[in-house]
């Protein structure tokens, strides 16, 4: 999970800095700065509000697979996370060959393929926390696990008494910053390349989650 996280994280950030201030995991920013846009007259407006829906689309169409069948939900895993892997290969591969066409922004063919494939990306990310994850803290948008986090704080002072474990989503906050960092500071040095650390981290948890499902199967996800 804080891998995933750390990944958002990273990837958000990333594409914020190189792709002119574009969201890929964060969508509602896109909605802000499509109606700050709006307001001052800049370009890009159609171009944030398009990755709406691009987003649900990706998510509408990963949720129909995935509840097909949903006793067997959770052994989807593996494949959904290949399937962000290779969303994140192709933002890497277009990242570094349109490296050259950045500042034109976003009215750059190579920004959009890019940012749309981060936004494949993010958008599987989001099924799968949703989907497959049960109650695991939301890995891309930290909202809400600050919020929980405080409540649940708040409520042991309160109570003086323990509460549920924190230590998961104070995890999931702290790999989602520091992924942040590696994307801000990552584009500010290395550029395009390290739009190519991404992929391999998802690809080094689908190896994990696929080693995983070879052991003897939980009863619980085995069809009848």
């Amino acid at each position: 999970v804080w891998l995933l996280a750390g990944t958002a994280g990273c990837v958000d950030t990333a594409c914020f800095v190189a792709f002119d201030e574009l969201f890929t995991a964060h969508v509602t920013g896109n909605f802000v700065l499509a109606g700050a846009a709006l307001v001052a007259d800049e370009h890009g407006v159609l171009q944030r509000l398009a990755t709406l829906p691009l987003f649900a689309a990706v998510v509408f169409v990963v949720a129909l697979l995935v509840q097909h069948d949903p006793l067997v939900a959770p052994a989807r895993l593996p494949a959904l996370l290949w399937l962000e892997a290779a969303a994140l290969s192709a933002l890497g591969a277009l990242a570094v060959a349109g490296a050259h066409d950045w500042a034109a922004g976003l009215d750059s063919p190579w920004v959009l393929a890019a940012a749309a494939a981060g936004v494949v990306a993010m958008a599987v990310q989001n099924t799968i926390g949703r989907l497959c994850l049960g109650k695991t803290p939301p890995t891309t948008v930290m909202t809400g696990n600050v919020t929980a986090l405080c409540t649940e704080l708040a409520a042991r002072v309160v109570s003086r008494q323990p509460g549920s474990p924190v230590q998961r989503s104070v995890a999931v906050v702290l790999a989602f910053t520091g992924g942040a960092a590696v994307g801000a500071l990552g584009t500010a040095t290395v550029g395009g390349w390290l739009f190519v650390l991404p992929p391999l981290a998802i690809a080094v948890a689908a190896r994990r989650v696929s080693r995983s499902f070879r052991r003897p199967p939980d009863p619980r996800l085995v069809v009848s």
